[in-house]
């Protein structure tokens, strides 16, 4: 089934499929998974709900700041998410990379952090592991921005600013310590601006194409060099979102 409220999910179809094949359907915990992308598409949704160039329709701002810092912050979960899958695939292959997952005892609470395994699989120079390092060495350099800020709402009480009379808008992100992004021009110091609907309509649209295209990609091909060739399209997974979905689907122009 295809229709205009699912997206096809290569990297959760990836490793389903991976899981069958070593006759441990559950063995990566994709139901968390399923659970933050719907999460983080509802962020979406509400954040481009306000302006969208696409239709003549002009929402409701009130709440514009607060649904951005949760977007941010449950990007950097579904990160996370995804670090532990790739954490789970690399001690299926044998590989040990000296890091322990985090979390409570309950499997779908296990996380492990991105940035960290970024580290990690920059130091480890093995060949075999050359496609997961890429994959995830690209998506540091695209996820740096959000990473830095939601570090900075979690624990620098900095705060989303909305500026501008609408129907579009920019943002800026404040913290108390005044040690926000500055620009000069001319004589004068400016906030650095970014646009409320591209911002968010393109870091949700990469890190969409990155997951179920780039890593799934070389998660599929680590699984094949070690005996299990896994299809990430042949069960069919598919995302199904409604209206937030629909929306993304819309503006990107995804069929």
């Amino acid at each position: 089934m295809n229709d205009e409220s699912t997206l096809d999910a290569r990297l959760v179809g990836a490793l389903y499929d991976i899981g069958l094949k070593i006759k441990k359907p559950y063995y990566f915990e994709q139901s968390a998974l399923f659970w933050s992308l719907n999460r983080l598409f509802s962020f979406y949704y509400r954040i481009v709900s306000v302006y969208n160039p696409k239709t003549t329709y002009s929402g409701d701002k009130s709440f514009l700041d607060a649904d951005l810092e949760s977007y941010i912050i449950r990007h950097r979960i579904i990160l996370n998410d995804i670090a532990y899958a790739v954490w789970q695939l690399l001690e299926l292959c044998g590989f040990k990379i000296g890091l322990t997952p985090k979390g409570g005892v309950h499997p779908k609470n296990k996380e492990m952090s991105f940035f960290d395994l970024h580290k990690k699989l920059s130091a480890n120079t093995d060949p075999k592991l050359d496609g997961i390092r890429t994959a995830i060495q690209n998506g540091v350099t695209k996820f740096s921005f959000l990473k830095d800020q939601r570090d900075n709402i979690a624990h620098y009480k900095s705060t989303v600013m909305i500026f501008g009379d609408g129907p579009d808008f920019e943002f800026a992100i404040m913290n108390a310590a005044g040690t926000m992004p500055m620009v000069k021009e001319g004589e004068a110091t400016k906030l650095v601006l970014k646009n409320v609907f591209r911002f968010t309509n393109e870091q949700h649209l990469f890190l969409w194409e990155w997951m179920n295209g780039e890593l799934a990609d070389a998660i599929v091909a680590l699984a094949k060099e070690h005996g299990v060739a896994a299809d990430p399209i042949g069960l069919a997974t598919q995302l199904r979102g409604g209206a937030a979905i629909a929306m993304f689907k819309q503006i990107n122009d995804i069929h």
